[in-house]
């Protein structure tokens, strides 16, 4: 028995790390801390109240936080994808599909790609590819 308690323990040790750097291939869909690849930015991704998923986004240079509007459930499918320039797209199959971006006056917010036409020809292949086939079915990419 002792055999096999000190491997199981070790290995779930070492998947606690939970400060992660993803590389821009990484679709994120686990609880922790993961870092943007530039460094810029740093996404908490928990468990709310009521097994709704919390996060917030801090600014690594200003130590500024940014939350988003809506929660959604952990029961849907969900998930978060950092691209080079520090673009973090978000998708929960509850609220739809994200983009937290800096607009033209540099301030870091989040977008709908409901309500803004032009999002779908930016989605990156890597979550375009985790999308619900009902949604890719809606979803134009150009």
């Amino acid at each position: 028995m002792k055999k096999i308690f000190i491997p199981i323990f070790v290995l779930i040790l070492s998947a606690c790390n939970v400060n992660k750097t993803v590389s821009h291939k990484d679709i994120i869909n686990t609880f922790g801390e993961y870092t943007s690849p530039d460094g810029s930015y740093e996404l908490n991704v928990k468990t709310g109240k009521g097994s709704l998923i919390e996060y917030v986004i801090t600014e690594n240079a200003t130590s500024k936080k940014y939350q988003p509007d809506r929660l959604f459930s952990d029961a849907m499918r969900w998930y978060f994808y950092w691209e080079n320039d520090s673009r973090l797209w978000v998708h929960s199959s509850d609220i739809g599909l994200s983009l937290w971006k800096k607009d033209s006056g540099g301030v870091f917010k989040q977008v709908w790609a409901n309500s803004d036409g032009k999002l779908n020809s930016q989605i990156p292949d890597e979550v375009y590819n985790h999308l619900p086939n009902m949604l890719k079915q809606r979803v134009k990419r150009n």
